[in-house]
């Protein structure tokens, strides 16, 4: 989440029920309660009830939040609020174009925007790179553990019944990862205590609308029968999924009620029913003023998906809606809930004839739709599995090989004994098999980890018993984690992985605490306790201190936090505070009072002062205003305490930084202002640096603030920084360093110091025209892209050049973008270049070169779609250089994949 929260703009994609919504709920609570970003405003806004067009969201914020609309506005044009968005899946594609573009005017106010959206529904191509993709993967074992326990606190016994069930029937593991599905098995075990679990979603699904529908049913507000309310509910779901609606308003439901009761003898009254179907049983939910809509998107899929097997009309439906990505969860529940045989046709009809089975996207929704039917006939499924097989064996663009490995694992999970023909036909388990497979034994090995089943866990324990025991190299340290990454995801027992947090290996190491904390294995923490006092470094150290803060356990994090201050050890201190600050288990604060009393160390009070989350209490708030204010506390003190109340309450910057500039002491106190400053506050500071600092202490703390520009763009501090540049006496580094700040704060000053630099050409020392270049690339104008386009042909250095390329990546014009493609022919390349290494011998690949590799990333990260034929012959020439091969490969699936191709 944090590094979620770090991002101005992210996508949040993931499946039905994983959490989305729910991660923007607590990103807000968090928010709310000023543990996160305090110096914002939250705004979570469902996109099923958004009217879009040119300032969508500020009418949304006047109708939605009428009481507050004043103060949200004035958030949203100041750049101070976060943007949450709920549901792209659920807006019409027509509209999606407009949205981005009003969610980018917002951006560039500096709010930040994060939007939620199912992963097959995602349009690509839509957002820009700047759009960071984010991953919302469900629970993991520990968190469905801590889920049950929580959810059945006075029944511990039904939390561990459940819980076993789970782990006794792996086919079922897949819903206990979705966090949806999990809540469904609880509220229907919290009826029927002695529920068993079903082996398809759909039985999941009708259990848990049927547990909703009778739990009140004794309740004097209830009028209808659950039959009654469950016929009604099938034509709200279908009639409205149909025409692609999700939210009601009051008065179309009302509408459709009625309709629903016209010509039957009921005298029951529509705002009754609503009443009934939101206060009793909560299966419809108010969305904002005077709108409703399901309690989630899921039980209106299912609901049609049952109302059209009901009346027979899915055949049409699949050949209207096949590949329609809103379509495809109803068709997978329709598929589920039809007899055998049915279903198996109607999965045929899906993947297609002879024809239309290359596809892979009918494939894939053949395979989905099968695993959610728990019988099908065993050819049908065979020629599904060596079909996604032998797709995953072509080249495939790196999402589609992820979704072909789960859509195989999914149909493992649900028909036992698949797995094992998988791997007959598509792998050999041996590190080194005589003939090439189809899959990879990393693939394999990541297949298990999704599958789960007995012979998943026989078979990754197999492959690490046979490794453990091999010759150390880079496969079998690959190997070996892969094994722990997929025996984490499965779930199954893991007390060997505990001793690969003392493995040599720091990729090993790294893969067990992410493992460990997935787990979280019952009775680990005495030996992880163990662990962590043995650490013979701070890297073992920091994971092991990782692992034991997942738990979430208040008296094992008290224990660490003594053993760490006991100690006059700062590495384990400082674990310490990190992890502590990003997690969310608290700490008893008197402990914590009385530890920072007795701290008489300056660097240990210091650490003490960094745990921001202990001063969210409002009197340890207090003293730490008073120590961050007073001229009596000097030193790491001062400075640590300044940097946790300007992190806690932005407002206070402005304040301290004028206190602190007249100071003594007032170098560590200045720098920690700077590394916590947001963008918000910036400019403000960097008017304050000019108005009150010493021009004496400017200079000495110079390369400091030259970070904190260009950081956050502080354009009022070009003049002082053009000034440095005019200075003789100025270091070399400074100098570098104030030239790409002014490159960066886009002054066009830079451009006669690039030009000094280009025109001195030293074949002896490049170093001044590489920072020409990097320079020119910062400022982004259009005098600087023809600076780089004319003396880019005639730059002799490698290094230099590539540094030219990298630059004129920055820039997204035609005009750059065809240079760069120019520039992967060895053809075009400019007379004046040296030419690069030819084959060593007759025969061998030629060596890959910079300027070769700095062109294919450049090209990679601007998405350039008119650049895939050229890097598609690099990715195939096998005289190619396997570095150039590689990029070029991985730079053309990219592209792809952005342009949907």
């Amino acid at each position: 989440m944090l590094e979620v929260l770090a991002q101005q703009k992210a996508i949040i994609v993931g499946e039905p029920g994983c959490g989305k919504t729910t991660l923007l709920r607590h990103i807000v609570r968090r928010i709310s309660k000023g543990e996160l970003l305090r110096e914002r405003t939250p705004l979570i806004i469902p996109l099923a009830s958004l009217v879009v067009g040119l300032g969508c969201i500020e009418a949304w914020v006047k109708i939605a939040h009428s009481g507050v609309a004043e103060f949200l506005l004035k958030a949203l044009e100041g750049g101070n609020a976060v943007l949450l968005l709920d549901g792209l899946d659920e807006l019409s594609r027509a509209h999606h174009a407009l949205l981005v573009d009003e969610l980018k005017r917002l951006a560039s106010f500096g709010n930040q925007v994060f939007i939620t959206c199912r992963t097959v529904s995602l349009p690509r191509g839509l957002f820009p790179s700047d759009f960071r993709q984010f991953e919302c993967i469900g629970f993991s074992v520990a968190q469905q553990r801590r889920f049950l326990s929580q959810w059945f606190a006075s029944l511990p016994e039904r939390a561990s019944s459940l819980e076993q069930q789970i782990n006794a029937h792996r086919g079922v593991l897949g819903f206990a990862r979705n966090p949806l599905l999990l809540s469904l098995m609880a509220v229907v075990a919290e009826n029927e205590p002695s529920f068993m679990l079903p082996v398809a979603r759909t039985a999941l699904y009708e259990k848990s609308i049927s547990a909703l529908l009778h739990r009140r049913r004794t309740s004097s507000q209830a009028k209808l029968t659950p039959g009654v309310k469950l016929r009604l509910l099938k034509r709200l779901a279908v009639d409205n999924f149909l025409d692609s609606r999700e939210v009601l308003s009051e008065a179309e439901l009302l509408l459709q009620i009625e309709n629903f009761f016209s010509g039957s003898r009921s005298s029951i009254e529509s705002d009754d029913v609503i009443h009934e179907l939101v206060e009793v049983d909560g299966i419809l939910v108010r969305q904002g003023v005077g709108h409703y809509r399901f309690l989630h998107l899921t039980f209106q899929e299912y609901l049609t998906a049952v109302a059209v097997v009901e009346t027979g009309r899915y055949t049409a439906i699949f050949e209207q809606m096949l590949l329609v990505p809103r379509w495809e969860e109803v068709i997978r529940l329709v598929c589920g809930l039809l007899p055998r045989d049915v279903a198996a046709q109607q999965i045929g009809m899906i993947w297609g004839g002879a024809e239309n089975k290359a596809i892979l996207a009918r494939l894939l929704l053949a395979a989905r739709a099968a695993s959610d039917c728990p019988a099908l006939p065993n050819v049908m499924l065979q020629q599904l599995a060596h079909a996604l097989v032998t797709a995953r064996s072509g080249r495939q663009r790196p999402n589609q090989a992820f979704e072909v490995d789960e859509a195989l694992a999914a149909l493992c999970r649900t028909h036992e004994g698949l797995m094992e023909e998988v791997v007959s036909f598509g792998s050999s388990l041996s590190p080194n098999p005589k003939v090439e497979q189809p899959m990879s034994l990393p693939t394999v090995v990541r297949l298990f980890g999704l599958c789960g089943d007995r012979f998943s866990g026989q078979n990754l324990r197999a492959i690490w018993d046979q490794f453990a025991s091999a010759p150390i190299s880079d496969t079998v340290l690959s190997t070996m984690g892969s094994v722990i990454e997929a025996t984490a995801q499965a779930g199954f027992p893991a007390t060997h992985i505990v001793k690969m947090l003392s493995s040599p290996s720091c990729y090993l190491r790294s893969a067990a605490a992410r493992a460990l904390i997935d787990l979280q294995p019952v009775g680990a923490k005495s030996e992880l306790k163990l662990n962590m006092e043995a650490a013979v470094n701070s890297d073992q150290l920091n994971l092991t201190m990782a692992v034991l803060g997942s738990f979430q356990d208040s008296r094992l994090v008290e224990q660490v936090f003594e053993y760490a201050f006991r100690r006059d050890d700062p590495t384990l201190q400082n674990c310490f505070v990190f992890h502590y600050n990003r997690g969310e288990t608290e700490l008893d604060l008197n402990l914590f009072r009385d530890t920072l009393d007795a701290a008489a160390d300056d660097s240990k009070r210091a650490r003490l002062l960094s745990m921001h989350r202990c001063f969210l209490d409002p009197s340890l708030f207090s003293r730490l205003q008073q120590i961050a204010s007073s001229g009596d506390t000097f030193g790491a003190s001062r400075a640590a305490a300044v940097a946790t109340l300007v992190k806690l309450d932005s407002e206070s910057t402005i304040p301290l930084l004028r206190a602190v500039t007249v100071t003594g002491a007032w170098k560590e106190s200045l720098r920690a202002i700077l590394s916590v400053t947001t963008a918000q506050s910036a400019e403000a500071v960097g008017r304050v640096l000019l108005s009150d600092l010493a021009v004496d202490r400017r200079t000495a703390l110079s390369s400091e603030i030259l970070r904190f520009a260009m950081r956050h763009r502080v354009s009022v501090l070009v003049d002082w920084i053009e000034s440095l540049l005019v200075n003789p006496d100025i270091p070399a580094a400074v100098f570098r360093h104030s030239l790409l700040a002014l490159a960066a704060l886009g002054s066009p000053a830079f451009l006669q110091y690039a030009n000094q630099f280009l025109a001195e050409r030293n074949p002896s020392d490049p170093s001044g025209r590489i920072l020409a270049y990097r320079g020119l690339g910062l400022l982004q104008t259009t005098a600087a892209r023809t600076l780089l386009m004319q003396w880019l042909d005639g730059e002799r250095d490698r290094a230099a050049a590539a540094e030219a390329i990298r630059a004129l990546g920055q820039y997204g014009d035609p005009d750059s973008v065809l240079t760069l493609i120019r520039l992967l022919d060895l053809q075009n390349w400019p007379i004046g270049w040296p030419a690069p290494e030819g084959p060593r011998r007759q025969g061998d690949q030629r060596p890959s070169d910079l300027r070769r590799l700095t062109v294919i990333v450049a090209l990679d990260r601007l998405g350039a779609a008119a650049a895939l034929p050229e890097l598609l012959r690099l990715a195939d020439d096998p005289q190619e250089g396997d570095e150039v091969r590689d990029a070029a490969m991985v730079a053309s699936q990219n592209i792809m994949w952005g342009q949907d191709a």
